[in-house]
């Protein structure tokens, strides 16, 4: 990939922001960046074929068949999925614990610590990590959820291993609803551990305010020279962080199912590297979150102790958005990408739009040749040897619950109707023959023909 500094938006900036230095080296006019040939070549394939030059794998997942999944198209993933599944690759999820036992998840998360009340220290984080809220669990879907097994979503990397860290914890009472929180140090105690535990890529789905608490910022830019890279989610507020003040984390930003910044998100525009993934919209409701429906936010694995029970649940946010930018690079990686190459593929392949700083990432186009050297595509199986899981009851309620589409209704409402008009039609004619009665008897003796 390119050297540093050789591209006016080479990743070096993002090494630079772990001593807060912006520095944009421009090679010569005349030379062309050895990464051209990776833009050359994804839009060539676009332009030509309309599509990705890797066809989408087809897999059996429900919602993937249905499109109730539309995240996974939107960043390209199924025709990556040609190319690399994430094996061999592990991603930190720091957050509020996984829900290891979801049927998607069997076998795909491989270590659990839980790091509350740490005080900072990595030595204080403790075996465990239930997920008390299902935001964790949701986010560890977007990464790695199970693909290709009959039931639920698929991750934008299947075969990646998670490593479930909780440093958040849903401190609300039970008549309430609110986000879950986390102390500072918590979240650079998980880093820290996860760094040390051989997460390459740990992912940060936190709202990290105006401007980042330095000792989340000394864990990010620890990790970094580690060999790891944080995704940070940039937050649900239109004013989003400080991007002077962010360390060496890749940000990330949201879009909507067209693709334009979501209404909740900030423009990073004025990042040095940052790029944008589908969060969706608030306003889903059980009928639009479902495979009968069209869904605005992003789908994925929900703790099942959460929510309506079912396991699955539609959510948007900049939280969903990293995920998928943390399931990518798993991609990248798995291939034999460093992550130095990793992030900057990523980076010079997205497609720009208006605040979203490099643009939203396309991995069907990261994936493709040229490669630089001991990068390949990758033929692993989709299945990651885990059992299969038990049986699961008939869904009554969620995502995959055919009760719960306004279409399944349809016959009922129909029936109403149909059954309504008969009664009234019957009413009517009842009535007319009573009429009809009434004006024979009333009138005189004699022939009605006259």
């Amino acid at each position: 990939m390119a050297a540093s500094g050789s591209h006016p938006r080479s990743f070096a900036r993002l090494a630079a922001a772990a001593i807060l230095v912006i520095t944009v080296m421009v090679g010569p006019a005349a030379a062309a960046s050895p990464t051209q040939g990776i833009q050359d070549q994804a839009s060539t394939a676009t332009s030509e074929g309309g599509s990705p030059a890797l066809a989408p794998l087809e897999v059996d997942d429900p919602a993937v068949t249905s499109g109730l999944a539309w995240h996974l198209d939107a960043i390209g993933a199924r025709a990556a999925w040609r190319a690399s599944l994430g094996a061999t690759v592990t991603v930190a999820v720091i957050d509020t614990g996984v829900d290891h036992t979801h049927p998607d998840l069997l076998g795909q998360v491989s270590r659990k610590a839980s790091c509350l009340d740490t005080g900072g220290e990595m030595s204080a984080c403790r075996p465990g990590a239930a997920d008390d809220d299902g935001h964790g669990t949701h986010v560890a879907g977007l990464i790695a959820a199970r693909a290709d097994n009959g039931i639920g979503t698929a991750g934008v990397a299947p075969r990646a291993q998670i490593l479930a860290v909780r440093a958040a914890e849903h401190a609300c009472p039970d008549t309430s609803s609110c986000q879950a929180s986390a102390d500072p140090a918590d979240l650079a105690a998980g880093i820290d551990w996860a760094v040390d535990a051989g997460a390459a890529v740990v992912n940060l789905s936190i709202d990290p305010g105006r401007r980042v608490p330095n000792v989340l910022v000394d864990a990010i830019d620890n990790a970094w020279r580690a060999g790891s890279v944080v995704v940070m989610a940039a937050g649900n507020t239109s004013s989003g962080p400080l991007m002077f003040a962010t360390g060496a984390a890749l940000m990330v930003t949201s879009t909507d199912r067209a693709g334009n910044l979501a209404p909740y998100a900030p423009s990073l525009d004025a990042a040095r590297v940052a790029v944008a993934a589908p969060g969706g919209r608030d306003g889903d409701t059980p009928w639009s979150c479902h495979v009968d429906g069209r869904a605005i936010g992003v789908l994925s694995t929900y703790a099942r102790n959460q929510g309506d029970g079912s396991g699955y649940a539609c959510l948007s946010g900049t939280s969903m958005a990293a995920a998928q930018v943390s399931g990518g690079l798993a991609l990248l990686l798995s291939m034999g990408f460093s992550r130095d190459e990793a992030v900057e593929r990523l980076v010079l392949t997205a497609t720009k739009g208006r605040g979203l700083a490099d643009g939203q990432i396309d991995l069907a186009a990261a994936v493709a040749e040229p490669h630089p050297p001991g990068v390949t595509f990758r033929h692993d199986s989709l299945d990651n040897g885990a059992p299969t899981p038990p049986d699961e009851p008939v869904a009554v309620v969620g995502p995959f619950a055919r009760e719960s589409s306004p279409a399944r209704r349809l016959p009922s409402v129909w029936w109403f109707v149909v059954g309504g008009g008969l009664a009234l039609g019957l009413a009517a004619e009842l009535t007319m023959r009573i009429s009809g009665r009434r004006s024979r008897e009333s009138e005189p003796p004699g022939n009605p023909n006259t």
